[in-house]
């Protein structure tokens, strides 16, 4: 066969399993690395090395003054290890400006043998998020220019990359000796039982998993933490789905700088749970993320989300699938809730049980308070039994203003209702900002908890009559009422009043007494005696006990020209059907 020939088909057989499998030999002294012509964006290539030797790094960055704050640079990975090896933003501290917003590198590193990762980031400086690089002030000079760069990012007229300069950032690694470049990917480790890979924007991911015995796991993650709502935007958690309780959470303090902009945070740890069922979960707002980066991303972009490993092969034995779905009832289901709405369902138990809360609603400016929220009322005694707060809930994706609530209560036998009140923005098909990720459930659902839980446990209510040995019932009330009924006791007895009114400044205008034959008042509904019955504070609830002798009384309530059951004026109660006076013999 000629030389040529074979020449040839050497070349050809090169070029196939390099087609094949992403990899290329690169000869001693040629540029392993040759990155330039790029766009905005990520670039990412690799190389492998098989002995140790030196590396010399050149590569061109846009950014601002003394390269403090790159847009757009370049660093290697270890592939093993995941860890930086080098950055420009980190390891070129005196660049060499050839123009006003590009900056030159050069250095020579050692790098032993292994499989290392090349990237090169280019961002538009008008999407760069000021103080998200890494700062350094030794002195007043840099303070003062720092500064000025916060300005000039902050200013109308903000850096673009022309380009001009688009065509001027380069990267380049020169080797000792002979290399391979191959395309790097994520390659889940040994052992994965959950992976949550470079997820999109608005992700919500989930999945369950049992161990049956205690188990060491390798939780690997990394996500997007806001300064301004602290909180990740991009995170995770694990949670016991039994209790509904985060027993693993990224949090600011847990977590590390995960490199590029300073809102990347990374966790690479092993925690160790009992036997038990759980749900790991991982998600994203609507920017920075895999698809779209709006500022430098981490340095190992391609393994941003959760996974979760057994931190011993051994272990593997002991995980097996759970689906959270499958030892649940639904109760009451409150869901797809528009702007000002006021929704309630009702419930009768039949045992005590768990109940599994799933509420979805919207904070308010303060984040205190909610503007969207859910609760749940006795109906025999008026009492609160649960409350979504700002306290109680976590991000639930998109706008950081949405939040959610996912636990369980246990509850004892007894009538209930469950309360959903939205205001007059943002709520189900009429977003002012971003939806939450799992939206369609916007309001509240219950759920019966356990297999020997049944439909038959509970009974629902479209009605909501009061139980109970009534003796007075003025509830209901409109604007300027002046309501009064009789009740008689046989013998001394020992009485419950619940009481629901308006008052302000200890003067209440909203009302009631009760008034014995002579005439006497033996009860009355005093600022002092309330609390606030949920909603505006005007809104003032008294629930008490006292014993009245044998005898016949008179209950008495009085309303003015305004807020009341007919209509509020401001946020209502938690139980607005309530608004009046009620007697219970106990």
């Amino acid at each position: 066969m000629p030389k040529m020939v074979i020449v040839a088909l050497i070349a050809a057989v090169v070029f196939c399993l390099t087609f094949l499998l992403g990899v290329a030999t690169v000869r001693a002294g040629d540029r392993i690395i040759d990155l330039h012509d790029m766009q905005e964006g990520l670039t990412v290539t690799g190389f492998e090395i098989g002995s140790a030797q030196s590396a010399t790094i050149e590569g061109v960055g846009f950014g601002s003054a003394k390269g403090t704050s790159f847009y757009s640079y370049g660093w290697i990975i270890n592939a093993a290890t995941r860890r930086l090896v080098w950055s420009m933003n980190e390891d070129c501290p005196d660049p060499n400006k050839i123009s006003d917003d590009l900056y030159e590198c050069r250095a020579e590193i050692k790098l032993p043998a292994g499989r290392y990762e090349a990237y090169y980031f280019i961002s538009d400086p008008s999407n760069f998020m000021p103080g998200s690089g890494d700062i350094s002030v030794n002195d007043l000079g840099d303070l003062i220019e720092i500064i000025g760069e916060a300005i000039k990012l902050s200013s109308d007229d903000k850096q673009t990359i022309s380009q001009e300069d688009l065509e001027e950032l380069t990267f380049t690694i020169t080797l000792e000796q002979q290399a391979t470049v191959f395309t790097p990917a994520f390659h889940a480790p040994e052992g994965a039982i959950v992976t949550f890979n470079a997820p999109g924007k608005n992700a919500y991911l989930h999945q369950g998993f049992t161990l049956t015995r205690e188990t060491g796991l390798k939780v690997q993650a990394i996500g997007e933490y806001s300064e301004s709502y602290d909180l990740f935007v991009d995170g995770g958690w694990i949670m016991d789905a039994d209790t509904r309780k985060k027993v693993w959470t990224m949090d600011k303090w847990n977590t590390e700088w995960a490199d590029g902009a300073r809102k990347n945070r990374l966790f690479d740890g092993t925690v160790t749970l009992p036997a038990g069922n759980y749900i790991a979960y991982y998600v994203t707002d609507d920017s920075h993320h895999p698809e779209a980066w709006n500022s430098p991303p981490p340095a190992d972009p391609l393994n941003y989300g959760l996974v979760v490993s057994v931190a011993q092969p051994t272990d593997l034995a002991s995980v097996k699938p759970f689906d959270e779905h499958v030892n649940e009832t639904p109760i009451v289901t409150i869901t797809g809730v528009g702007n000002s709405a006021f929704e309630k369902k009702g419930f009768t138990l039949k045992r005590p049980s768990r109940i599994h809360i799933l509420a979805l609603g919207e904070k308010s400016y303060s984040g205190d308070e909610l503007a969207d929220y859910g609760w749940i009322m006795n109906a025999d005694d008026a009492e609160k039994v649960w409350e979504m707060t700002g306290d109680n809930t976590d991000f639930a994706g998109g706008a950081a203003k949405n939040c959610r609530f996912d636990g369980i209560i246990e509850l004892p036998p007894g009538t209930y209702i469950v309360y959903y009140r939205t205001d007059d923005s943002h709520a189900y098909g009429s977003w002012n900002a971003e939806r939450p990720l799992d939206y369609r459930d916007y309001g509240i659902s219950l759920f019966g908890v356990g297999k020997e839980f049944s439909s038959s446990d509970f009974t629902l209510h479209d009605t909501f009559a009061p139980t109970g040995n009534i003796l007075v019932n003025l509830t209901g009330l409109g604007d300027d009422e002046d309501v009064d009924q009789d009740f008689t006791l046989s013998k001394p007895t020992e009485i419950k009043i619940t009481a629901l009114g308006e008052g302000k400044g200890s003067t209440m205008y909203d009302y009631g007494w009760i008034e014995d034959e002579r005439g006497h008042t033996v009860w009355e509904m005093t600022f002092a005696k309330t609390r606030n019955g949920g909603g505006t504070s005007k809104n003032r609830l008294v629930i008490d006990t006292i014993t009245l002798q044998k005898g016949t009384y008179t209950a008495h309530f009085v309303t003015d020209d305004s807020h009341s059951y007919a209509g509020f004026n401001a946020s209502p109660p938690d139980d607005p059907e309530r608004w009046g006076l009620m007697i219970t013999a106990r």
